[in-house]
């Protein structure tokens, strides 16, 4: 190999003649070397091209639901990874879910599809999901009452949010929106 590489230092060192000189004397072995040559390269600038597409747009994850948090989309981030989580039960998730807005530690609901700020929202922890309590005025005839499942109660209208859920029906907006900017 090593006399391979010389021949090829010759080669691009010599001149015209010499040039002539080295491709009568090697002949044989000069067209393989060419095209192991080209081979290569070729080789090197698809790898160079792969890698420059990957690092422009970020490689994918692909994450079981279940598993699907904060921390790990953070985690994946810092790697210029994106995380893509399936959907174990096999559906999608309510839309509506992502158009809620939740307090920064995602504990909380802020407010509402409609902008209304819940009376009250606590944490489930047995559950992973938020309970946010509305004045029944809120809910009662909101045209998105049946997509939220808005438990009426006597002065209160009570929504269940699953945050698995919620962080899923995040993402596939999040998705169709980069769609439609791509479009």
């Amino acid at each position: 190999m090593r006399e391979e590489a010389n021949i090829v230092e010759q080669y691009a060192d010599a001149d015209t003649s010499g040039r002539i000189d080295i491709l009568i004397k090697y002949y044989p072995n000069f067209l393989r070397l060419v095209e192991g040559y080209e081979q290569s390269l070729s080789y090197i600038i698809k790898q160079e091209k792969e890698y420059k597409h990957r690092a422009a747009r970020g490689d994918l994850g692909v994450a079981d639901g279940a598993y699907s948090s904060e921390e790990l989309a953070a985690k994946a981030a810092d790697k210029n990874i994106s995380i893509f989580t399936t959907n174990a039960l096999g559906r999608t998730p309510r839309e509506i879910l992502a158009q809620f807005q939740l307090t920064e530690n995602a504990l909380q609901v802020a407010s509402c599809p409609e902008g209304h700020t819940p009376k009250s929202s606590s944490y489930v922890l047995q559950s992973n999901s938020i309970r946010a309590s509305f004045p029944r005025s809120c809910c009662e005839g909101c045209p998105h009452q049946k997509e939220c499942l808005a438990s009426i109660k006597v002065n209160t209208a009570v929504v269940n949010i699953p945050l698995t859920s919620w962080r899923r029906a995040t993402e596939l907006a999040s998705d169709q929106d980069n769609e439609l900017r791509l479009s």
